[in-house]
């Protein structure tokens, strides 16, 4: 049993009995002003008694000393004069709070109260921007990750550092409100880890079985489905706790293992299974550090190959990363405008709404970096096109197509439509995929191009449907059809009905390059791409930077005595790499955002901050700067939090917003420069487009099909109803409401040809639509069949209605004389 020097024993009364689970025997002892005893600067120092495998415990209530034998070093001891001690008997397993007072814990108990605070305030905003993704609303919560993950860092390594053993009573304190987030037994923390692991695979694993029951067997998945994706944006939260929690096994299996009795050694030298301590840490520090280094050489390989490529988002302010080759199309990006408060954050690629739509046939990057930078380098900055197909983009079979064409069909049976008997949707040796740019040579497209409006200029590749996923919501935009007198829409709802109805496989949209993915940035290293991201090498760099600190702490109670020059080397670097750290991201932004790499710049302060206040108050610190340091430390790991709070209230936000959003509102947020005409500011006009069967038979549509346009034409819509009235069949104008517009299926979404390109360029004067299909009329007999408009109506009606023919005409003839050439009067034959 210690003892103290002096004449006498410092205590009286003693009972040795050990006492049981849960029970605590506690003695004061007062030295008087005659007595001396001796104190071992050191954390825990512990003596077994026999055969009982329970531990005596002493502590020295304001310098964290506990009572020593004597045997220690005549620079480490010093003389306390009436101090009090307090003695505690427990058993082993038994965990008993010690009251330690130093100056000011007050403050430092009132600031971890309100770290608690504004932890909880953080969490609920970030669990209502959660719910509107859960909800279904329109929502990206990666918005968040990035101050998610600074934050979640610097609280787990507060909470880490102050519960570990030998901690400074400072930090104790201050994370005190939140320790129950921290299990102090690194077996448990573990444990905590893999459970969190397995959940995030569960979640993803049933991510997948909706897929598959919404979608047919063998089609293609989203990339963002492929298993590792989710598992390796999960890492970062967990990667701080799993390395201290290793660290600390494996220094408690070496203590034991060798048996090394001191200090050290505690309670630790007579641990049941230390062998299995140790290989559990050290499996788990090497696969976490085989991951971050495994990623980084990957992420590095694609640059030197150029796979990878970083452009400018169109319409936003910032740039993302695509594959080289990509095979499958995001939904047009939906950013969520500039804030009022935060100003331009909102506006940069990390807030934008683009969901996964389809697979295409692959489109092959043809192109030179804009900036001079070197190949191979992520910083390098190419610009948007020319695509063109890949060299080996060939059209394949499928013996599941039929299938999928079944189970298309009976997901539409309750809207009472049949799918034409289209054969399969994939034939081999026909390329599916075209650009703009491949039709450089072409006089015709050229022209063509030149006609077109400002959102033809951002929308220059032109992208095949291979498999469109399923989407519900018809908010989202999968790309335009652009004429010069009309812009057509064509929303993620549509792409399953135009694949369905086009057996041939010709039919193509105009897409731009932010709606292009590959299995390289959309896949398992997805995580390494995310358009918050400007940096490629972040991922790999924050699990290092966790690992390294999460080792730190679990050999702190080793390091936190040694004073010999590694050890000394280590403390320094503890902080100093940190708060390098720190200026090196305010220098190199890997982040897309101001506010998110400021979020990251504070926790690495914090943390620094954090390693040299234990260093601090350890070595004996003046207990005066404990108010400074508490307050800086405060205000350093408010900032990230802040930024979470804000980010997630913004998401929440902007999913209610864009859900509460029409189709026309919708286009003018998602697509830039909606609505404007060419080289002038007038508006265009809303409209409705009805896509019409080819009139040889080769496609017919499975439903009636209308998507949304706007037009420098002025529509009008005329309703003749039949059975006609006794007064007579009457054409009445329809106001308050968009007209529709019908438009043969291969002029809308067929490239321009010698054959097209006067029929696309050139602006109809009308069309008649009945329910059975419809007629787009021309002023120029040679894009009616050689004849005259009103003969193209004759021909379509028929003569057994005169009365119709006559009236619908007219009314074409009416609008046309009262706004002009560019009138275009659809008139709708309904009954």
């Amino acid at each position: 049993v210690p003892r103290a020097r002096g004449p006498t024993k410092p205590w009286v009364a003693w009972d040795p009995a050990v006492p049981a689970e849960g029970v605590v025997k506690k003695w004061e002892i007062k030295l008087q002003s005659e007595a001396r005893a001796l104190f071992l600067a050191g954390g825990q120092i512990g003596n077994n008694l026999k055969g009982s495998g329970k531990t005596f415990a002493w502590q020295h209530a304001l310098a964290q000393r506990r009572l020593a034998d004597g045997d220690g070093d005549a620079d480490e001891e010093f003389e306390v004069d009436g101090a009090t001690i307090q003695v505690v008997l427990v058993a082993g397993a038994t965990q008993v709070p010690i009251n330690r007072k130093f100056e000011d814990r007050s403050f430092v108990e009132a600031a971890g109260r309100g770290l608690a605070d504004v932890v909880l305030v953080a969490m609920v905003v970030a669990v209502v921007g959660a719910a509107a993704m859960l909800g279904f609303l329109p929502s990206n919560l990666s918005a968040a990750l990035p101050s998610a993950s600074a934050s979640l860092g610097l609280l787990q390594f507060l909470l880490l550092f102050g519960s570990v053993e030998k901690a400074p009573v400072q930090l104790d304190v201050l994370q005190e409100p939140l320790a129950f987030f921290a299990p102090s037994d690194p077996m448990k923390c573990l444990l905590c880890v893999a459970v969190g692991c397995v959940a995030v695979t569960l979640a993803h694993g049933w991510s997948v079985l909706q897929y598959l029951a919404k979608n047919s067997k063998g089609v293609y998945m989203p990339h963002s489905l492929k298993f590792g994706s989710w598992e390796l944006r999960a890492l970062p939260f967990v990667a701080l706790p799993a390395a201290a929690a290793s660290t600390t096994l494996v220094r408690r299996g070496l203590i034991s293992y060798f048996c090394v009795v001191g200090e050290l050694a505690g309670d630790e030298a007579d641990l049941p299974n230390p062998l299995l301590d140790l290989a559990i840490g050290m499996v788990v520090l090497i696969g976490l550090l085989g991951t971050a280094i495994g990623v980084w050489i990957q992420v590095h390989g694609m640059f030197v190959d150029d796979l990878v490529l970083s452009v400018q988002l169109p319409g936003g302010e910032g740039t993302i990363f695509v594959d080289r080759i990509s095979d499958e199309l995001r939904a047009m990006p939906v950013g969520a405008g500039a804030s009022a408060v935060f100003g331009g954050w909102t506006t940069t690629p990390g807030w934008c709404i683009g969901p996964a739509l389809s697979s295409i046939f692959e489109l092959e990057y043809q192109g030179l970096p804009e900036r001079g930078h070197e190949f191979g380098s992520w910083e390098a900055v190419w610009p948007e096109g020319p695509w063109e197909p890949s060299r080996g983009a060939k059209r394949q079979s499928s013996t599941d197509s039929l299938e999928g064409a079944m189970r298309l069909s009976l997901s539409m049976s309750n809207s009472g439509s049949r799918l034409s008997s289209s054969g399969s949707r994939l034939q081999e040796g026909m390329n599916r995929t075209s650009s703009v740019g491949s039709t450089a040579g072409d006089e015709a497209g050229g022209k063509f191009r030149d006609g077109l409006g400002p959102v033809a200029g951002n929308h220059k590749i032109t992208a095949q449907i291979r498999f469109p996923y399923k989407c519900s919501n018809q908010l989202v935009i999968a790309g335009v059809s652009c004429m010069p007198w009309i812009d057509v829409a064509f929303p993620g709802t549509s792409l399953r009905l135009l694949w369905a109805s086009d057996p041939e496989g010709e039919f193509k949209f105009s897409v731009h390059v932010g709606q292009l993915s590959g299995p390289l940035t959309s896949g398992r290293l997805g995580a390494c791409f995310e358009w918050g991201d400007r940096c490629p090498y972040r991922w790999p760099l924050d699990i290092l930077a966790k690992v390294l600190l999460g080792l730190y702490i679990g050999a702190w109670p080793y390091l936190a005595d040694d004073n010999s020059m590694w050890g000394f080397a280590l403390h320094v670097l503890a902080v100093i790499c940190p708060l390098v750290c720190a200026i090196l991201v305010l220098k190199y932004r890997p982040h897309s955002t101001l506010l998110d790499n400021l979020a990251l710049a504070a926790a690495c302060a914090a943390v620094s901050l954090t390693s040299a206040s234990a260093q601090y108050y350890y070595k004996g610190g003046n207990p005066a700067a404990t108010i400074g340091l508490t307050v800086t430390l405060m205000v350093l790991a408010a900032v990230p939090l802040f930024v979470l709070a804000a980010a997630s209230a913004l998401v929440a936000s902007f999913a209610l917003r864009f859900s509460r959003q029409d189709m026309q509102e919708a286009l003018v947020t998602t697509i830039p420069k909606w609505g404007r005409d060419k080289d002038s500011n007038r508006e265009r006009k809303a409209t409705n487009v009805k896509v019409l069967p080819i009139k040889d038979g080769k496609v017919a549509m499975a439903l009636p099909l209308e998507l949304p346009a706007s037009t420098s034409s002025i529509p009008m819509h005329v309703e003749i109803k039949l059975p006609a009235a006794p007064a007579g069949v009457k054409a009445t104008l329809v106001q308050g409401e968009n007209t529709i517009m019908p438009i043969p299926a291969d002029l809308l979404l067929l490239p321009p040809d010698h054959r097209t390109y006067e029929m696309k360029t050139q602006r109809p004067v009308g069309a008649v639509m009945t329910q059975q299909g419809g007629v787009l009329l021309y002023p120029a007999p040679e894009h009616n069949g050689g004849q005259h408009w009103r003969e193209a109506v004759r021909g379509f009606l028929g003569p057994k209605s005169p009365e119709v023919l006559k009236e619908a005409i007219a009314a074409i003839q009416e609008q046309g004389k009262r706004f002009g050439d560019l009138t275009f009067t659809t008139v709708d034959i309904k009954g």
